[in-house]
């Protein structure tokens, strides 16, 4: 099966000082690959799945490579994706003889795998079971965790349309009746798809930002970090960046997955080319996005976003965000503009309006990286909470507010 890229939308962000970010994600083809998978992962509790961190990484590069000793350079990737800040690694076309290695591999930098079932594919495509299961029960049996291994995190299928929702839907409900603390994953990658027709049969639904339905808070985020030839690696790299500022944005906070490792060399650039090292750059920008992924993430997911106006003028280029709960409350300043900075307080209301559900005491920066201590402490004047706002384009901020 080949997996193919949607056509990508222009959006290039400059970010002064810091690490270019590159992101290019086909959510087709994202979609499409983890359309196939099925693997391992830690046992989530039933009432909160994991929060990945992940990539997708294609096994049949090696070979197209003509790499001699494939387990050898999967074993350096898989290192070098754990200091990206990964925790899963989501396996492309990879035969079931290659299933061993694959998992000994990711053992050794404690990567979660997820592995391709093509049994799941043709089903999700023709609504037939496959020679010799008989049915779809029989099917989800097929996806549970082999002897020995952990419990697994299902890939469940590509969600393209009402049909292949409904078979999903199907699929999820038949392993959810067989298993508990094992989770499921369906990819959205069509319009019109509401997340909560997946649920809560499928514990996690991802969907690209551009595809985000505005139903989907808590979904995980498919992001496709792949470049233009000649595309500048600077604009490329805040592009992924600012896209995966949208994602937040939309609710996409349930996680991570990252499209892709590596591309042949040519048309496209990716985090690494053919047999080459990893791009310093684009290594710098991964990181940078899984930082936050890692730091961010977790606070937000689950909660509901809505985008709240300034109560004084500010940037047309700022998109100011309010992610609500029972017990916490957050607000993300994104500068959306593909080129200009943006050097100003952002002042909301705390008078009256969204933000006044709940007293204002405080506002504190949230630090973009586990390495950075706690950051700025804001004071409300009066109705007015002002946040300080220093961003280059594409880049944002988040603040806790007590």
């Amino acid at each position: 099966m080949s997996v193919g890229l949607i056509p990508h939308h222009e959006g290039e962000v400059y970010a002064a000082g810091s690490p270019a970010v590159n992101p290019r994600i086909s959510a087709a083809g994202l979609a499409a690959l983890l359309f196939l998978a099925t693997g391992c992962a830690a046992t989530p509790s039933a009432t909160q799945p994991p929060y990945l961190v992940g990539i997708s990484y294609g096994v049949e590069l090696l070979a197209a490579l003509g790499e001699q000793d494939p387990q050898q350079r999967m074993e350096e990737d898989f290192r070098c994706l754990g200091k990206l800040g990964f925790d899963t690694v989501l396996i492309r076309h990879a035969e079931d003889r290659d299933r061993p290695r694959i998992l000994e591999a990711a053992q050794q930098h404690e990567l979660t795998v997820g592995m391709p079932s093509r049994d799941v594919v043709y089903y999700v495509r023709t609504g037939r079971v496959p020679p010799g299961c008989g049915s779809v029960e029989a099917l989800a049996d097929s996806l549970l965790p082999r002897a020995g291994e952990a419990a697994s995190i299902c890939m469940l299928g590509e969600v393209v349309d009402a049909t292949t929702a409904s078979r999903v839907g199907r699929l999820a409900a038949a392993h959810r009746g067989r298993t508990r603390g094992v989770v499921t994953l369906a990819l959205v990658n069509g319009p019109g798809i509401a997340a909560r027709s997946l649920r809560p049969e499928a514990t996690l639904v991802g969907r690209a930002p551009e595809a985000a339905a505005g139903d989907g808070a808590g979904d995980l985020m498919l992001l496709e970090c792949v470049g233009r030839d000649k595309e500048a690696q600077l604009r490329s790299a805040n592009r992924w960046l600012a896209k995966y500022h949208a994602g937040l944005a939309a609710g996409l906070t349930g996680g991570l997955v990252i499209d892709r490792f590596r591309v042949v060399p040519g048309q496209w650039r990716a985090l690494v080319e053919g047999d080459q090292p990893a791009n310093v750059r684009f290594s710098a920008a991964i990181r940078r996005i899984t930082s936050r992924a890692t730091c961010w993430g977790p606070k937000l997911r689950r909660l509901q976003p809505q985008v709240i106006e300034p109560a004084e003028p500010a940037s047309p280029s700022l998109k100011v965000v309010l992610f609500t709960g029972s017990k916490r409350r957050f607000v993300l300043v994104f500068n959306t503009s593909p080129g200009d900075f943006v050097h100003q307080a952002v002042t909301l209301p705390i008078g009256r309006g969204e933000l006044a559900s709940q007293p204002v005491r405080r506002a504190v920066l949230v630090p973009p990286d586990v390495h950075v201590i706690a950051g700025q402490v804001v004071q409300p004047r009066g109705n007015r909470l002002a946040l300080p706002v220093d961003l280059a384009p594409g880049d944002a901020r988040l603040w806790e507010v007590f």
